[in-house]
């Protein structure tokens, strides 16, 4: 697929969608495990809390408080606990053990606010606990608590909610994972289809559509002013082209006058050699001029299709204005009549211009003693057959281009012709096509489409 591709625009977007999320995943993570550490540590702390304020409960107006033995059998302790309660005198009323009230006692002597404190290696087997001092109503008046838990106990907590929380989303990232970047996939497929379709429009942009603009509706605003600069620079082409089919016809029809002048001069001149060779080549400049004024009137568009034509007898016409120029050149032309008549809509003067052109091709490059034969078939087609030298296969590909002669044409044209025929046929919505004339020779065809 074409997204695949390294240099594809939503390759790259999707790659860097999916860094994004991978990027925001291992934060997510990091996130989740601070929160965990820090969620573990206010669960040990409130579990302090609380067994302060139970311990504060328990004690009576006297200021005694039940054994370690005994708190441990109700679940208020567990054996690694430690605690040492201390009155406003910082007198000890009640601890689990002297060992514990030893260490805390300056604390608690200094103490005038809640606080958390840490023991490093305590007790019997030597362990880190965290400590909290708390001051709490009690039947004995206001105390001061001290209790400390193994911090071993906020790490096992953590662990296990952390590998509980784990084993169960583990499954689902990859899922999510793959959704997130199929839906920024998709969603960046959506939104380059805007890109798509305009360079589809592009494509169909050429010197015969030259009048075609790309759209730029619903167009994301970071691509607007470069299809908005494209078809600027399309504006100035237009202008372009229609500047050189202006001065094309403008230097044809100037052309014409004085080489009607000079025709008409020579032609009372007489007939000795010179003479003939001059008008040979004036006539070769009239039909090149005539050529230019063609292709200028079919480039400016100027060409309506709207009549119906007879082509028997557009053929007809074009083979009696032919037939002067046909016997000059020692030839004949014959055209053969259809039994049904056959119209066509289109413009019987660009008709009769491909007709023509293909017949002087075929007195000018296929001399031959056999007469060049025009058909008028009742599909709606014109054919026109020689018994010439006929047209290589590889010289065919671009017969129909402006200005080819092809190698090893015999003449002396400009290779226009064949393109204003071929031009006439597009404006027709038919097309032109060459074959080889059986019995040798080439057979040219006009196809258009017949009316009903």
């Amino acid at each position: 697929m074409n997204w695949l591709r390294a240099n594809s625009l939503q390759m790259r977007l999707a790659t860097r969608l999916g860094a994004l999320f991978l990027l925001a995943t291992i934060m997510l993570v990091s996130m989740f495990l601070y929160l965990s550490y820090d969620l573990a540590d206010s669960l040990s702390r409130r579990d302090l809390f609380e067994l302060a304020e139970e311990l504060a409960e328990e004690i009576e107006d006297d200021g005694k408080l039940a054994d370690v033995e005994e708190l441990i059998a109700l679940g208020w302790l567990k054996e690694d606990t430690h605690y040492a309660i201390f009155d406003n005198e910082r007198r000890v009323l009640a601890s689990s053990d002297t060992a514990f009230v030893e260490i805390v006692t300056d604390r608690a002597i200094v103490s005038n606010r809640t606080d958390t404190f840490k023991l490093d290696e305590f007790g019997t087997p030597p362990r880190n606990y965290l400590g909290l001092i708390n001051r709490e109503r009690s039947e004995a008046g206001r105390v001061i608590i001290l209790v400390a838990e193994p911090e071993q106990i906020e790490q096992d907590m953590l662990n296990a909610m952390v590998w509980d929380v784990f084993f169960k989303a583990v499954w689902i990232v990859p899922l999510f994972t793959f959704c997130t970047l199929l839906v920024g996939v998709l969603a960046i497929r959506g939104g380059l289809r805007p890109l798509h379709n305009t360079a589809r429009e592009a494509v169909a942009i050429n010197p015969d559509a030259m009048s075609t603009r790309l759209n730029t509706d619903n167009l994301p605003s970071e691509v607007f002013p470069l299809v908005s600069a494209v078809n600027s620079a399309l504006d100035r082409l237009e202008d372009g082209f229609e500047l050189q089919r202006q001065f094309t016809a403008n230097a044809a029809h100037e052309l014409r006058t004085p080489l009607a002048i000079v025709t008409g001069a020579i032609e009372g001149l007489g007939n000795n050699e010179s003479l003939v060779k001059l008008r040979q080549d004036v006539a070769r400049m009239n039909r090149l001029v005539e050529q230019l004024l063609q292709t200028a009137r079919l480039d400016s568009r100027a060409v309506h299709t709207h009549e119906s034509v007879d082509l028997y007898k557009a053929a007809r016409h074009v083979v009696e204005y032919m037939a002067p120029l046909a016997i000059a050149q020692e030839q004949s032309i014959e055209l053969s009549e259809t039994a049904v008549p056959t119209h066509v809509i289109g413009n019987a003067h660009a008709i009769e211009d491909a007709i023509r052109n293909l017949i002087e091709n075929a007195i000018t490059h296929a001399y031959s003693t056999s007469p060049i034969m025009v058909t008028v078939g009742a599909g709606g087609s014109i054919s026109v057959s020689d018994r010439g030298v006929g047209i290589h296969v590889e010289n065919r590909v671009r017969l129909f281009d402006r200005f080819c002669r092809g190698d090893g044409v015999a003449g002396s044209g400009a290779g226009l012709g064949l393109s204003i025929v071929q031009e006439v046929m597009k404006i027709h919505g038919g097309s032109v096509s060459v074959t080889d004339n059986p019995g040798g020779g080439a057979c040219f065809t006009l196809h258009f489409t017949a009316q009903q």
